[in-house]
């Protein structure tokens, strides 16, 4: 019997074919990560003109603001990127992820150190936003690489049919 295109496409192996579902959804920390640092991006560079012409919106300057940002910048951080890491495994994350939090810990929590070490406002808020920036970056990597993982859940669980 003459075999036809029909009957050999039936002959293939079921777990060669490509998956059949949409790509997967980026973990919501990934996201939430990005916008919180981006939020701090914009933060860093409008507090010093709102807070210049507009008394009102002085409080925006204030150090526990900063504190406050750079915690749940490393929360969202760690629910993002540990289980990121604990699928790809790769250590360039890790590098992101510690860059871009330590100049975060280091202008939201050492504000008297560095205003020695680095003489200006400027350089501080640019220290800042390098961090936020780093962490968008990160971000993106490691939703990129648990997609390429082909992995839908945050959790490591991952398609295998």
């Amino acid at each position: 019997m003459k075999s036809t295109p029909a009957i050999s496409t039936l002959n293939t192996d079921a777990s060669s074919a490509p998956h059949d579902h949409a790509p997967t959804p980026a973990p919501i920390w990934d996201r939430l990560g990005i916008i919180g640092s981006v939020a701090c991006i914009i933060h860093c560079a409008l507090t010093p003109a709102l807070a210049g012409t507009l008394a009102a919106f002085g409080f925006l300057g204030d150090a526990i603001i900063h504190q406050v940002m750079v915690v749940l910048l490393l929360a969202v951080a760690l629910l993002a990127f540990w289980p990121g890491f604990r699928i790809h495994r790769d250590l360039r994350i890790v590098a992101g992820a510690v860059a871009g939090v330590s100049l975060l810990i280091a202008t939201g929590f050492m504000h008297d150190v560095l205003h020695h070490l680095v003489h200006g406002q400027a350089a501080e808020i640019g220290l800042t936003m390098l961090g936020s920036v780093i962490l968008v970056g990160t971000h993106v990597a490691n939703q990129r690489l648990v997609r390429a993982e082909g992995c839908s859940q945050a959790d490591g669980s991952c398609c295998s049919e």
